[in-house]
């Protein structure tokens, strides 16, 4: 029990740095920034890589079902493109390419199969 605690204390402490970072760092590299903090450059590394990967699984826990709106861009002479072609992706990284016009039965079943 007492290792989790001071495992717990260490990620909140390192989050705080990443955090801090982040928000106040300006133009300082990573190294700078674990030199000015006194922090072990390898160890920020670490932890960062944590809060990265945390961060993008909460994001996924809150809107798993989530997709990024759709913006259809007009050609050069202003009218939409005659060949659609709709591109999926996944939290996971997964692609779906349709060419065409797809069906709405095609993108409510891939939306579907995400959600389930």
């Amino acid at each position: 029990m007492r290792h989790y605690t001071k495992r717990k204390q260490k990620r909140e402490k390192m989050f705080k740095h990443i955090e801090h970072y982040y928000s106040d760092s300006g133009d300082l590299t990573k190294k700078a920034f674990c030199q000015r903090e006194n922090i072990p450059y390898s160890s920020f590394l670490f932890w960062l890589q944590k809060y990265e990967q945390e961060k993008k699984e909460n994001r996924t826990e809150e809107n798993p079902g989530s997709f990024i709106p759709v913006q259809i861009k007009a050609s050069e002479t202003g009218h939409h493109n005659s060949s659609a072609s709709l591109t999926v992706e996944y939290p996971n990284g997964v692609k779906v390419h349709i060419n065409g016009d797809p069906d709405i039965g095609i993108i409510t079943g891939l939306i579907h199969a995400q959600a389930g």
